[in-house]
């Protein structure tokens, strides 16, 4: 079965802009998981706002969930999930950064944080474009597991670039396959366009942040969840009827 990640960055931005503590990161996580979903991904930055390094120990400490941190192939980053040791590491672009890295200029900062996470036992994704030259790249500085980027897929203009687009993510996933990289995929998925990424048969997880949350609004965050773990074959239907 397909496993469901989900992002808690739009939770952290809106708590941010509301200031105090709520909405709380580790209740989130709680929801989360009564939706039937694997894990929870956190984005850091090295401002550390607004998930500061208080919210990853509590994360990692409750264990509602594991706890995955995403972030930039950058020393202090690597320090911080070295120390904070959660479950896995996602090596991301920087915020706001459409696509996968760029393993052209950031080729050796990637295979550095690679190969510290790798020796301190972390899991460790690497975000890539949907395309052979960087899934090639991915290999070369020692990946073993790639996320690919659906951000072109999602902002297709038109039916025609959106075909093409997923056409794209289909062949990059039987790539990766080939390469024998272990695959996920991610960015401003909609319960829609994740269901259809998942159906690609390389693709053993999904991770969605903001239309999780933004269906939350109206439903709860457990709900939301399970809507989408149902939708993309992470959580069975029965498990639903059920919990109703």
């Amino acid at each position: 079965m397909i496993r469901l990640g989900v992002g808690l960055g739009a939770i952290a931005a809106v708590r941010q802009g509301l200031g105090g503590r709520e909405p709380d990161l580790v209740a989130a996580a709680h929801a989360c998981k009564l939706g039937g979903a694997d894990h929870v991904v956190v984005r850091v930055t090295a401002a550390k706002a607004p998930v500061t390094e208080r919210d990853v120990a509590s994360l990692v400490d409750t264990a509602a969930l594991p706890v995955w941190m995403s972030f930039e192939p950058d020393p202090a980053l690597v320090a911080w999930a070295l120390a904070a040791k959660p479950a896995g590491v996602v090596l991301a672009p920087a915020p706001r950064t459409p696509g996968g890295l760029d393993f052209g200029t950031r080729g050796p900062a990637i295979e550095r944080a690679l190969g510290e996470l790798r020796a301190a036992g972390i899991a460790t994704v690497v975000v890539v474009e949907a395309d052979e030259q960087a899934l090639v790249a991915a290999t070369g500085v020692g990946a073993e597991r790639v996320e690919l980027a659906t951000g072109r897929f999602v902002g297709a203009a038109g039916e025609d670039a959106r075909v093409a687009a997923f056409r794209a993510i289909a062949r990059a996933a039987a790539t990766a396959g080939a390469l024998m990289l272990r695959v996920q995929a991610g960015g401003a998925l909609d319960l829609r366009d994740a269901a259809r990424v998942a159906t690609l048969p390389e693709v053993e997880a999904i991770v969605v942040g903001r239309a999780i949350v933004a269906r939350a609004v109206f439903e709860g965050l457990a709900r939301a969840t399970e809507a989408f773990g149902v939708r993309v074959g992470a959580v069975a239907p029965e498990a639903t009827e059920e919990a109703s």
